[in-house]
Parts: C-alpha cells; structure tokens; sequence
C-alpha cells in the first residue's frame, strides 16, 4: 500500500457561505494536533463543482509541501482557506438586510426618509455581513422597525447606546 505524502493531498470541505469565494491557487495553512505550533503551506488545485445535499458544504482539495514527510495521512488536520483581506470594507449588522423576492435590500436614512436600496452582500462574520455594493461608508442604515417602514416614510434616528 503506497501513499505519497511529499506534496500531500488533502481533501477538506467548506461551508455554503464561503463556497463562491474558493478559486484553484488559494493559500492554505495547515495545523495538525500531532505537532503543534508548526503549519504547513499549499494551495487549492481541485474544487468540487456542486455543493453536497447532505451538510450544504462544497468538497476541496490542497496540494501540502511536506518535505520532511512530517505530515501522515490519516492526521486530524484544521485547515485556514485565505479567501482574501480588505482593509476598509463596509459591514453592517445582519438584521438590516431584508431578503426581496431574488435581492437583498435595506433602507437608508436619506433626509429624514427611508430610501429601499439593493446591496450585494459579501461574507457575514459575528452577526455582521460584508456589503459589497450599494451602502457607503458613512451611510446611516435602519437596523430594527422594518415591519411598519416603506419607501420614503419618514425616519427619527435614534443614536446606539454606547457600551459601559
């Protein structure tokens, strides 16, 4: 029984929400429990192309560099995809973007009113999503109340508590 271990091939999978951000010639960072405070580097050379039924995940495999043949098969490994980094992206909290019909809405404050507008979403983190387009920064966007506000009904801003 022959298993090539130098590169390594490691089969993982991903969730949905990430699915659409994982290309061929992605970083990875490997971690295993059998040593720990080493990681092993490689980069994604197959994605599945349909998600599966079962846990909504899509399966993806690295290439590894293990020179040393450090690394065996058969070991727990924790994975780090590198889906990328932004230094000035716009999040707001979850609870803001409203699902219509095929788009993803939330209301602006403009001039006192709600103003509908269309956002594409990124990544969501911690109760928080990643706007994409649609929402600059510095856009006050209304975050609770959207069951009894429309297009153009009028808005009183209420300032967040700050945390004590």
């Amino acid at each position: 029984h022959l298993v090539q271990t130098d590169p390594l091939k490691l089969d993982f999978s991903i969730p949905e929400t990430t699915a659409a951000s994982v290309v061929t010639g992605q970083e990875v960072t490997v971690t295993v429990d059998a040593m720990p405070g080493t990681s092993f580097a490689g980069n994604v050379y197959a994605v599945d192309p349909m998600l599966s039924t079962g846990d909504r995940s899509l399966q993806v495999r690295a290439i590894v560099d293990n020179p040393d043949n450090k690394l065996r098969a058969g070991y727990f490994a924790r994975v780090a995809l590198k889906l990328g980094h932004k230094d000035a992206a716009v999040m707001i909290p979850e609870q803001a973007v409203m699902p219509v019909g095929d788009t993803q809405t939330v209301y602006l404050v403009v001039d006192g009113k709600a103003k509908a507008q269309a956002v594409t979403i990124g990544i969501r983190q911690q109760g928080m999503v990643e706007i994409v387009s649609g929402v600059q920064a510095g856009d006050t966007v209304v975050t609770a109340g959207h069951l009894k506000i429309r297009d153009g009904a009028p808005v009183q801003v209420i300032p967040a508590k700050k945390a004590s």
